[in-house]
Protein backbone atom coordinates (compact mmCIF):
# COMPACT_ATOMS: atom_id res chain seq x y z
CA UNK A 1 0.00 0.00 0.00
CA UNK A 2 1.41 3.43 -0.89
CA UNK A 3 2.62 5.67 1.91
CA UNK A 4 0.24 8.57 1.28
CA UNK A 5 1.89 10.76 3.92
CA UNK A 6 5.24 10.42 2.16
CA UNK A 7 3.64 11.11 -1.21
CA UNK A 8 1.94 14.19 0.21
CA UNK A 9 5.20 15.41 1.77
CA UNK A 10 7.05 15.06 -1.51
CA UNK A 11 4.30 16.82 -3.46
CA UNK A 12 4.44 19.73 -1.03
CA UNK A 13 8.21 19.95 -1.56
CA UNK A 14 7.71 20.02 -5.33
CA UNK A 15 5.06 22.72 -4.96
CA UNK A 16 7.30 24.82 -2.69
CA UNK A 17 10.37 24.61 -4.92
CA UNK A 18 11.84 28.04 -5.54
CA UNK A 19 13.13 27.53 -9.10
CA UNK A 20 13.08 25.16 -12.05
CA UNK A 21 16.21 23.26 -11.01
CA UNK A 22 14.89 22.63 -7.51
CA UNK A 23 11.54 21.54 -8.94
CA UNK A 24 13.25 19.06 -11.26
CA UNK A 25 15.41 17.74 -8.41
CA UNK A 26 12.30 17.05 -6.31
CA UNK A 27 10.42 15.53 -9.25
CA UNK A 28 13.34 13.15 -9.87
CA UNK A 29 13.59 12.25 -6.18
CA UNK A 30 9.84 11.56 -6.11
CA UNK A 31 10.01 9.44 -9.27
CA UNK A 32 12.94 7.39 -7.99
CA UNK A 33 11.16 6.77 -4.71
CA UNK A 34 7.81 5.95 -6.31
CA UNK A 35 9.34 3.64 -8.92
CA UNK A 36 12.02 2.22 -6.61
CA UNK A 37 14.83 2.91 -9.07
CA UNK A 38 18.41 4.19 -8.77
CA UNK A 39 18.44 6.76 -11.58
CA UNK A 40 15.95 8.98 -13.36
CA UNK A 41 15.72 11.79 -15.86
CA UNK A 42 13.27 14.29 -17.24
CA UNK A 43 12.95 14.99 -20.95
CA UNK A 44 10.74 17.86 -22.02
CA UNK A 45 8.86 17.89 -25.33
CA UNK A 46 7.70 21.39 -26.27
CA UNK A 47 6.47 22.47 -29.70
CA UNK A 48 8.59 19.88 -31.49
CA UNK A 49 11.71 20.65 -29.45
CA UNK A 50 13.10 18.02 -27.09
CA UNK A 51 15.56 18.64 -24.29
CA UNK A 52 17.09 16.68 -21.46
CA UNK A 53 15.99 18.92 -18.60
CA UNK A 54 17.55 17.02 -15.72
CA UNK A 55 19.17 13.69 -14.89
CA UNK A 56 20.46 12.08 -11.72
CA UNK A 57 23.39 10.34 -13.41
CA UNK A 58 25.56 10.85 -16.53
CA UNK A 59 24.25 7.52 -17.90
CA UNK A 60 20.73 8.95 -17.93
CA UNK A 61 21.88 12.13 -19.69
CA UNK A 62 23.72 9.95 -22.26
CA UNK A 63 20.53 7.94 -22.88
CA UNK A 64 18.56 11.17 -23.31
CA UNK A 65 21.09 12.53 -25.80
CA UNK A 66 21.04 9.24 -27.71
CA UNK A 67 17.26 9.50 -28.05
CA UNK A 68 17.55 13.10 -29.23
CA UNK A 69 20.26 12.21 -31.77
CA UNK A 70 18.31 9.22 -33.13
CA UNK A 71 14.91 10.91 -32.77
CA UNK A 72 13.56 7.70 -31.29
CA UNK A 73 13.50 5.78 -28.03
CA UNK A 74 11.31 5.37 -24.95
CA UNK A 75 10.70 9.13 -24.59
CA UNK A 76 9.70 9.44 -28.25
CA UNK A 77 6.17 8.14 -28.64
CA UNK A 78 4.55 9.53 -31.80
CA UNK A 79 2.17 11.71 -29.76
CA UNK A 80 5.07 13.45 -27.99
CA UNK A 81 6.21 14.95 -31.30
CA UNK A 82 2.90 16.71 -31.83
CA UNK A 83 2.08 17.88 -28.31
CA UNK A 84 3.72 19.34 -25.24
CA UNK A 85 4.40 16.74 -22.59
CA UNK A 86 6.92 15.78 -19.95
CA UNK A 87 8.04 12.25 -19.19
CA UNK A 88 10.12 10.95 -16.35
CA UNK A 89 11.70 7.64 -17.24
CA UNK A 90 14.00 5.61 -15.00
CA UNK A 91 16.82 4.08 -17.04
CA UNK A 92 16.19 0.69 -15.46
CA UNK A 93 12.79 0.56 -17.15
CA UNK A 94 13.46 2.89 -20.08
CA UNK A 95 13.67 0.01 -22.53
CA UNK A 96 10.58 -1.64 -21.06
CA UNK A 97 10.34 -5.28 -20.09
CA UNK A 98 12.71 -7.79 -21.70
CA UNK A 99 11.56 -8.57 -25.20
CA UNK A 100 9.42 -5.42 -25.51
CA UNK A 101 9.44 -3.95 -29.01
CA UNK A 102 11.93 -1.08 -29.33
CA UNK A 103 12.80 1.36 -32.08
CA UNK A 104 15.55 -0.33 -34.14
CA UNK A 105 18.39 2.21 -33.81
CA UNK A 106 17.66 2.93 -30.12
CA UNK A 107 17.62 -0.76 -29.17
CA UNK A 108 20.88 -1.63 -30.90
CA UNK A 109 22.76 1.51 -29.77
CA UNK A 110 21.48 1.58 -26.17
CA UNK A 111 22.40 -2.04 -25.50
Amino acid sequence: MPDYREISRRLVLIHEATDEDQTLDWVLAFAMSALDCDMAGVMLHTNGHVESASATEPLVRDADHLQMRLNEGPAYPPSAKATTSASTTPPATAAGPPGAPQPPAWASTAS
